[in-house]
């Protein structure tokens, strides 16, 4: 029964919209005058109300149904299958006054156009007026000025053959068009520059040097419309990657926070923080509070916790810039509180590892190597991040054979393939060839072979001669303590 699509539509039924579906059908106002008996199918519908939740186990094949509905007559398959595409094509009307039903506006728009075609000029004028009010309450996305423009479009067709007509109606007409234009096609925009940056496509943008040129030269016909100058932002940061357009989206998005639809809020928290995040891993070290600062702000909004689980990257990201602002309070306080938001099989290894690396910032390193111990994770990059820790850690504590032992099984790890990205294995082969090289001046330091020194000049002229990597800081800095 599974692979019927009327049983397949039903599946996504909530117990609310089978019982209101039920109503639906049995209502002769939307099943009259069809070009089929309807009896059976309200009768089929009602069998089926009675056996929600749909439990495969339980649930009637097609034969039980018919003889429930044609009780001592042989089974006959067209007839049961006229009778699921008769119920699905209701259900199907259903779902379209569902939809039609729970969008407001558009039942007075039609309302307005029901007028309008009817002549009933003081009803239209009552109307119009009622959906401008509804207009005004509404915060200025593109479906606000689509909106918009429908209501002063009918207005428009209505006034123009009126006495006294002063055409300032059409310039309000074409207002109301440019808003919806400019910034439905900067949100299309945005969406090909985000898909840019993910995948190796290029996308063809009609007009985009245009509206872009247009925007920034006419700003003051966008003061009504902040969100048009925030995606104008966003776009160009996420195209040039210039910090100015960072720092203008960020003062944008903290004065119009108000205003702005929950999805748009939320990915503004997410560009900004992928933003900082990009800037971090070419080495910006200014991006770190930068990246704080706007994880803190996510988390103060609430809007974070909207998801059904906390995302274990992000979780992470947040977790491990804290600790790298050596804020470690604030990182326990984190922890403590969201930890029980992570997916069930991320908890163990983000509380033991957040805190092994809380434990090695403040150089508890038996602790932290205790907290490593306990962790069992079948993800590849987690398993290296711990490998890359317990690296660090028997660096500190002068284990040199034990960091070798880590640092050659690891670079033999990442030889295999198992998912990790390109990118990712090259940032963690620079980091162990760099430590296995740092790992042996050391040892010649510490036996007073002067070679050491030189050796640590030339390694650190190199690492400032190539592009900044995963745990790059951390190499700068161990070159700096044995200076």
């Amino acid at each position: 029964m599974k692979e019927i699509k009327l049983f397949k539509l039903l599946h996504t039924f909530s117990l609310k919209e089978i019982k209101e579906l039920e109503l639906f059908v049995n209502s002769p106002l939307f099943t009259s005058g069809k070009n089929y008996s309807t009896e059976k199918v309200v009768k089929l519908m009602n069998v089926i109300t009675g056996l929600y939740t749909f439990d495969e186990r339980n649930f009637p094949g097609k034969e039980q149904l018919f003889s429930l509905l044609y009780p001592g007559k042989k089974y006959n398959d067209p007839v049961m299958r006229n009778l699921f595409s008769n119920l699905y094509g209701l259900a199907e009307e259903y779902l379209k006054i569902k939809r039609f039903k729970e969008n407001s506006f558009e039942g007075e728009h039609y309302l307005l156009i029901e007028f309008f075609e009817r002549r009933l000029n003081k009803e239209f004028e009552k109307q119009t007026c009622r959906n401008y009010s509804i207009l005004k309450e509404r915060k200025h996305t593109p479906e606000y000025f689509y909106d918009k423009h429908r209501t002063d479009d009918y207005n428009h067709h209505y006034l123009s053959g009126s006495e006294g007509f002063k055409y300032k109606e059409t310039q309000e007409l074409i207002n109301s068009f440019h808003m919806f234009y400019i910034s439905r096609v900067m949100q299309l925009y945005l969406l090909a520059v985000n898909l840019e940056n993910l995948i190796n496509f290029k996308f063809t943008l009609p007009l985009y040097e245009e509206v872009l040129k247009h925007i920034n030269e006419s700003p003051s016909l966008f003061e009504e419309n902040k969100l048009i100058l925030i995606y104008y932002n966003l776009v160009l940061m996420l195209k040039t990657k210039e910090e100015k357009y960072y720092y203008s989206l960020k003062e944008l998005f903290s004065r119009n926070y108000s205003i702005l639809e929950t999805v748009d809020r939320n990915n503004l928290f997410i560009c900004l923080g992928n933003y900082c995040l990009e800037k971090i891993s070419q080495g910006d070290e200014k991006f770190h509070l930068e990246k704080f600062n706007n994880d803190c702000a996510y988390l103060s909004s609430g809007l974070i916790y909207g998801k059904q689980s906390f995302n274990v990257s992000l979780f992470l990201g947040i977790a491990m810039n804290a600790v790298k602002l050596r804020k470690f309070e604030w990182t326990e306080n984190f922890l403590k509180e969201n930890i029980c938001r992570v997916t069930a099989d991320s908890i163990l290894f983000c509380e033991n590892y957040i805190t092994a690396e809380i434990l090695y910032a403040k150089k508890n390193y038996g602790e932290a190597l205790k907290k490593l111990a306990v962790i069992s994770t079948d993800f590849p990059y987690h398993k290296q991040m711990m490998r890359n820790l317990t690296v660090k850690i028997y660096f500190d504590l002068n284990y040199f054979d034990e960091a070798e032992s880590v640092i050659n099984t690891s670079l033999k790890y990442l030889k295999g393939d198992f998912g990790l990205q390109q990118n990712v294995k090259n940032d963690m082969k620079l980091f162990l060839k760099y430590t296995l090289l740092l790992l042996k001046i050391k040892q010649q330091l510490r036996e007073k072979n002067k070679a050491g020194f030189t050796e640590l000049s030339l390694l650190k002229n190199e690492l400032q001669s190539i592009q900044h990597f995963r745990n790059k800081d951390w190499l700068n800095e161990t070159i700096g303590k044995l200076s």
